[in-house]
């Protein structure tokens, strides 16, 4: 198959955020789906219908931001899916292949234009790009890639198809090992497993366990036993706190400070009425309690923490305990394993 510039008047484009499906509009682009949903938190499944249900349950949300199962969408190829370098909207495009695969679309119906960083956004305080878009590059650029566009071949396609598969699994050590171990033609590989371990509790090798990587710098940086609002918790802190938040966003860091603040008796994280209730970073103030301090010395089970859900899993699930275990020299593995 080849295409030009004019077909972007044609068939059918997927973009994974809102500025990129607002300029492909402005282009001349008719028939454009968005899914704009930050699949590297929160739960996913391969059943598109209890994919979103439990999605909407996640964000709390009825704002249609991801039209990718609508029933009314027009799959007429050819489908160019747009892809930017950021981490999330690799994990939409594996998503985007299996089901066009699932509707009847051959992946010679599909061209994938996947771009590099782009200049823009603040590459020093988002290092792993999560913040990139298709909208910063010009007009005349995206035209031009649209022009060179082709399908991916059978064996790369598959691939993305396969690796959506293994991310929705329940199962979630054989992603793992994809990632660690790397495939050609995915290079995002190591750094989407690299945030996503970031969310599941640590066992070292001495048997310890440890809260997640995000909880640890939320629990004992973050927070203190002075009352904070979500705004004041997210705003800048260290390095590896501003990698996660940059690719988590504001309303996730509000979503986790309520779910501790919801767990236990008492919970860890206590929380009080503030200004604007009806805005989730202002609602409240968040400050630790005295089994908040006690988790600094060390988490004795994962019922300590408030469960998870992270691609087809559950972090913190004391039926299924998922926990990255770590070596001398960094993360080594990622498996069941009972504390």
């Amino acid at each position: 198959m080849t295409t030009n510039a004019l077909s972007i008047r044609s068939g059918t484009h997927v973009a994974f955020d809102t500025p990129t499906a607002e300029r492909l509009v402005k282009l001349g682009a008719s028939n454009v789906v968005r899914a704009a949903d930050n699949l590297l938190l929160g739960p996913s499944r391969r059943d598109a219908q209890a994919h979103a249900r439990l999605r909407s349950a996640w964000w709390k949300s009825t704002e249609e931001w991801d039209r990718l199962y609508a029933p009314d969408v027009r799959w007429e190829p050819p489908v160019v899916v747009w892809v930017s370098a950021s981490l999330a909207e690799h994990v939409n495009l594996w998503r985007t292949c299996s089901l066009l695969r699932d509707v009847g679309l051959s992946h010679r119906d599909v061209l994938i234009l996947d771009l590099d960083r782009a200049p823009g956004g603040d590459p020093d305080h988002d290092p792993l790009g999560c913040s990139q878009t298709v909208a910063y590059r010009p007009d005349e650029v995206l035209l031009a890639r649209l022009a060179e566009a082709r399908p991916w071949p059978r064996a790369r396609y598959n691939h993305a198809v396969n690796l959506w598969l293994r991310y929705v699994d329940p199962d979630l050590s054989g992603f793992a090992r994809t990632c660690v171990r790397g495939l050609a033609g995915f290079p995002e590989l190591a750094t989407v497993w690299s945030l996503v371990s970031s969310f599941f509790p640590r066992r070292t090798r001495d048997g310890a366990l440890h809260l997640s990587r995000f909880d640890e710098l939320l629990m004992m940086n973050r927070l203190s036993t002075d009352w904070r609002t979500p705004v004041d918790v997210y705003v800048r802190g260290p390095d590896a706190w501003e990698q996660l938040v940059c690719c988590t966003g504001d309303i996730f860091v509000s979503m986790r400070l309520e779910q501790w603040a919801s767990h236990g008796t008492p919970p860890a994280v206590e929380r009080s009425p503030w200004r604007q209730p009806n805005n989730p970073m202002m609602a409240f103030v968040y400050r630790l309690g005295a089994r908040g301090l006690a988790l600094q010395a060390g988490v004795a089970t994962l019922a300590d923490a408030p469960p998870l859900p992270m691609a087809g899993a559950l972090a913190y699930d004391p039926l299924a305990p998922w926990v990255v275990i770590e070596e001398q020299g960094g993360r080594a593995g990622f498996r069941l394993n009972h504390p």
